[in-house]
């Protein structure tokens, strides 16, 4: 086979490209890092309320302890904003009503990593409330 030369990338490009990779594979690298790992619990709901404060909490069959997931009234760090706490709390007393199981994904933490560790009667900040196809 022939190349042409001048078609090639030069030296210069090459290493400019080189560099290029590595800081997007750095970049990426740290990003994964700094990624949090989550769980998600599903089942029925056992409990539901919704205190004097807006705190929304629940329990699902398999929980170990109801936990409050959000706040109607002030965001819960890491978790839900308001306006997105009552449409879940919506969903979640309507799905109560109805005996259909739901999923409910939180970000572990130290103490808390799947769904027989919750803080009982503690804040769990859900970020995501989904309604499974049956």
């Amino acid at each position: 086979m022939n190349f042409n030369r001048s078609a090639m990338p030069s030296e210069r490009a090459r290493a400019r490209f080189s560099k290029g990779l590595v800081f997007l594979a750095c970049l990426m690298g740290s990003a994964a890092s700094s990624a949090q790992t989550g769980f998600y619990c599903l089942g029925n709901i056992v409990e539901l309320g919704l205190g004097q404060g807006g705190g929304v909490s629940i329990q699902l069959a398999g929980d170990n302890a109801v936990h409050t997931i959000c706040n109607t009234e002030t965001a819960m760090p890491g978790g839900m904003v308001v306006s997105t706490c009552k449409a879940a709390y919506a969903t979640l007393l309507a799905n109560r009503m109805a005996q259909t199981p739901v999923r409910v994904y939180y970000y572990s933490n130290a103490t808390t990593t799947s769904c027989t560790t919750f803080p009982s009667w503690g804040n769990m900040a859900a970020y995501f409330v989904e309604v499974p196809s049956p």
